[in-house]
């Protein structure tokens, strides 16, 4: 009869206990976040559809009837507490996703260095333009030269003086169709003691004209023009490589916000299960006090509070490594308050039950990647390449044409009569032709001199520029195949994270049910422990396939919404690096291809070349 009371008596404890004192499920607390709801989506923070909602307060129970554990819900974070709700962050900030890839296109270092690649491009443009510059010219010096006579005919006797002063002035320029011209126009004055000059002092000008037209090599194309056009389309490759940066960018940055919105919703887990591991401990403790319980189970749950403060020390240093890493691509390091600012995100992954149209993706891929455009603007560069290296293999034929006016002033002295017919006669007067004079002469074409000639030259035999142009076809060809290759790869990783994105919908539902299970197999247990069924250690055990249930299902929500990033950018731009289209072009000066990678994967271009044009090429 004893043994029977005594029973009895425990029983009671146990029911006032379970009543009172039953350890709450992870994720079954009246407030808090949702995840995963059925319909068109799963977001979190989204109460499921025909979930009722929990009371605040919990029904009345008797002693002797043990409270029925809550419904389970599809809750995930659960909001702490009062008692435990972190103090808010005087420096955090609000932060949407929108908000955070705006923040990085204005501040991000990496972009500000790429932003600069164009306008080095436009100073590249200038600078062929400056082939086409006219230059001026001019030059000027003063002579005084003294020597002993060498001839009777200098006329002087010990001294022979020469004093002259030249000066010229000339305008030249190369046109945009390959004729140079030059305009020049020179004068010098001198006087010297030979006594036969005609005019002491003298006074010389000369206006002379000249150009260069080349007929075979050089006339449809030549260095300067292929520099224009090349110079060109670097800019437009530029272009692509900023608009690439921006993508690549604005990936980093979201895939970075929702891993730190998974690190925070892993950390609030963390504390829930910390939370309910203390909890734990605590009801064990009163029932070791009230001698239900032998005091070898409290070890038992302080061990599980133990690891389970482990999990939410690693986890914060997680959640302050995703931050750092969030905070590095939206502001500039130098800003004074760089290291205090903190985030609270505002949005979360949300999951579209519908699967993504891969086969659209791909031809919207192959159409706009900045790679793709990338390599084949380097392909035209290769095309200009070949041209100009087959314009060089033409002969070298040109035309020339001068002209030149010039006329003679000064002081001329008259002569009278001589007796010897091998000397001039005694001095008996000048005779000044002004300045004046002498432009009139020049500008009147009163002595004007024409000149016409054609050069020609060619290379017997097989030439360097031979040579070229057959390398020049073999990359040309070689690049095509590389675009091919290219954008198989491009289909390839469309197709891939299609794929990926269209799993993780399917692994989101997977974990979600997990999860449910999870809550239920956690309430059965609780119930069979309450009666004395199973013991202590299989509860723990189903609060911990709980709590990785729940950081299941956080870490497939992520990736999801990290692979839909990846998926979307990946149709604009290449966001894993890798091979590129060779582009090479011919030196101006026809001797061996210079080049670099045409950046079909975000590669720079190095190539000298342009598009193929129409007509003598003239740039317009």
């Amino acid at each position: 009869m004893g043994v029977e009371s005594s029973a009895i008596s425990r029983l009671l404890v146990t029911a006032l206990l379970v009543s009172g004192l039953a350890v709450p499920a992870i994720g079954q607390e009246h407030s808090g976040a949702r995840v995963s709801p059925p319909g068109v989506s799963l977001t979190i923070g989204a109460p499921q559809a025909g979930q009722p909602q929990p009371s605040q307060t919990p029904p009345p129970t008797t002693p002797a009837q043990p409270e029925a554990p809550a419904a389970p819900t599809d809750q995930v974070m659960p909001t702490p507490g009062p008692a435990d709700q972190p103090q808010p962050d005087p420096n955090a900030r609000q932060l949407s996703i929108d908000d955070a890839v705006q923040l990085a296109l204005e501040n991000n270092l990496g972009l500000k260095v790429v932003r600069i690649n164009p306008l080095l491009s436009d100073l590249g443009i200038a600078d062929a333009r400056s082939n086409w510059t006219p230059s001026v010219s001019s030059n000027w010096s003063y002579q005084d030269a003294q020597s002993p006579p060498s001839s009777q005919l200098e006329g002087a006797q010990d001294i022979s003086l020469d004093q002259t002063l030249t000066g010229d002035f000339g305008f030249e320029q190369l046109l945009p169709w390959g004729t140079q011209y030059r305009v020049a126009y020179e004068h010098s004055r001198s006087e010297s003691s030979n006594f036969f000059s005609a005019f002491n002092p003298s006074t010389r000008a000369n206006v002379s004209f000249s150009f260069v037209q080349p007929l075979l090599q050089g006339f449809r194309i030549d260095g300067a023009r292929q520099s224009l056009i090349v110079s060109r389309m670097d800019r437009e490759i530029t272009d692509y490589q900023l608009r690439n940066s921006v993508i690549s960018t604005t990936r980093q940055v979201r895939n970075a916000y929702w891993d730190f919105v998974n690190a925070r919703g892993n950390l609030e887990v963390a504390r829930r299960t910390l939370s309910v591991s203390e909890q734990q401990l605590r009801d064990n403790q009163k029932r070791v006090e009230v001698g239900t319980m032998a005091p070898i189970e409290v070890i038992e749950a302080e061990a599980e509070v133990a690891q389970n403060q482990s999990d939410v020390i690693a986890t914060e240093a997680q959640v302050e490594e995703a931050e750092d890493d969030l905070r590095t691509l939206l502001f500039d390091p130098s800003s004074p308050d760089y290291w205090e600012r903190h985030f609270e995100p505002t949005d979360e992954p949300t999951v579209r039950l519908e699967p993504v149209d891969v086969d659209s993706a791909i031809k919207n891929a192959l159409a706009n990647r900045t790679d793709i455009r990338e390599a084949r603007k380097t392909l035209e560069i290769n095309d200009v390449s070949v041209r100009y290296a087959k314009d060089q293999t033409l002969p070298s034929l040109g035309l020339q044409v001068g002209y030149q006016a010039g006329a003679l002033g000064g002081t001329e002295p008259i002569r009278g009569p001589s007796d010897n017919p091998f000397e001039p006669g005694p001095i008996i007067g000048e005779e000044t032709r002004s300045y004046s004079d002498v432009l009139g002469d020049v500008f009147g074409l009163d002595f004007p001199t024409w000149s016409v000639g054609v050069n020609m030259s060619y290379p017997i035999g097989r030439s360097s520029q031979d040579v070229g142009l057959a390398r020049a076809r073999l990359q040309q060809r070689q690049a095509q195949l590389q675009i091919r290759d290219l954008e198989r790869n491009v289909s390839q990783e469309i197709r891939t994270l299609g794929r990926q994105v269209n799993t993780q919908i399917r692994l989101v539902q997977s974990t979600r049910v997990a999860r449910e299970l999870a809550e239920k197999n956690l309430e059965a247990a609780q119930k069979r422990f309450a009666v004395g069924i199973i013991n202590q250690f299989e509860v723990i055990q189903r609060q911990r396939d709980l709590s990785e249930r729940q950081f299941q299902e956080l870490d497939a929500m992520t990736t999801y919404a990290k692979s839909v990033v990846d998926f979307e950018a990946a149709q604009e731009g290449a966001i894993f690096g890798g091979g590129g289209v060779t582009g090479v072009g011919v030196s101006p000066t026809g001797g061996a291809p210079t080049g670099g990678t045409g950046g079909a994967m975000g590669g720079t271009n190095g190539a000298t070349g342009g598009p193929t044009g129409n007509g003598n090429g003239v740039p317009q």
